[in-house]
């Protein structure tokens, strides 16, 4: 796990509130990956390895991932 600095912290903050409301907001692959300062291509393999959890939309199968899903993946924790 790393270590998150003050201002990653309070959207991780953020973002475990917004999931105790509802999910929050739906994020697709791209925008995940951005936010979790990843490649493109390793946030896919953590999806299809199972260490964060998403779900597949659409006829072209574009992932959607959920703000709280990201966070806790982010932080270190496994999908529930």
């Amino acid at each position: 796990m790393r270590t998150t600095s003050v201002l990653e912290q309070d959207a991780l903050d953020l973002a475990v509130f917004m999931g105790e409301q509802g999910n929050g907001p739906i994020l697709t692959a791209h925008e995940a990956a951005q936010l979790a300062k990843m490649s493109h291509g390793r946030f896919i393999a953590a999806l299809n390895e199972g260490r964060v959890r998403g779900h597949r939309s659409g006829s072209a199968g574009h992932w959607r991932i959920s703000l709280l899903d990201l966070a806790r993946f982010v932080v270190g924790l496994t999908p529930t």
